[in-house]
């Protein structure tokens, strides 16, 4: 016997009479599924059936995680939903910190519609994550090389390097022989 939190979600007074946005042309089959399930299941629901999905089950910090988001936030359920399947595709379970941040950055950009958090998701996966920095070029400065380090290397001839090590091999084996 499952067990799904009792999650009631602020409702906003144009959300339920809202219209869908006109993208389902430029979403693929797979986003059109999710925005029909973000909106015909409560938040609690679609937590379930996605932990379901992936094999896993809703936890009790999970559930308060939602129910805290659900009644904090200007956010619709369907809206709500989307964030969770977010959330669940880049960690195995929800945290608050997480939901409180996309929230904020949801309710800084306008995100009403379930249409416009999938657009927002896919906008914030698709910008570089390392922006290029880009210098002032005219002001930079060209340090002068030194004298030496204009200075080749002499390389000894092989063969002064042959007799000196045989002088040197002579001279000890001479002064060996002194001493006995």
């Amino acid at each position: 016997m499952k067990k799904n939190a009792n999650i009631s979600v602020k409702q906003q007074a144009n959300t339920e009479t809202e219209p869908a946005e006109q993208t389902d042309g430029q979403l693929n089959r797979a986003d059109q599924l999710l925005l029909k399930q973000a909106r015909s299941l409560r938040p609690a629901e679609f937590l379930a059936a996605q932990k379901q999905k992936s094999g896993g089950f809703t936890g009790t910090v999970e559930s308060n995680a939602l129910r805290n988001m659900a009644t904090k936030t200007y956010l619709s359920p369907a809206v709500l939903n989307i964030m969770v399947y977010y959330i669940l595709q880049t960690s195995p379970t929800l945290t608050l910190p997480l939901m409180e941040t996309m929230a904020n950055d949801w309710q800084q950009n306008d995100v009403k519609t379930p249409e416009q958090a999938l657009k927002r998701i896919n906008d914030f996966q698709t910008k570089s994550r390392n922006p290029k920095r880009r210098y002032n070029n005219k002001n930079r400065k060209i340090e002068q090389a030194t004298d030496w380090s204009k200075v080749k290397a002499k390389v000894p001839a092989q063969k002064n390097q042959k007799n000196e090590q045989d002088d040197l091999q002579n001279r000890l084996k001479r002064l060996r022989n002194k001493d006995n």
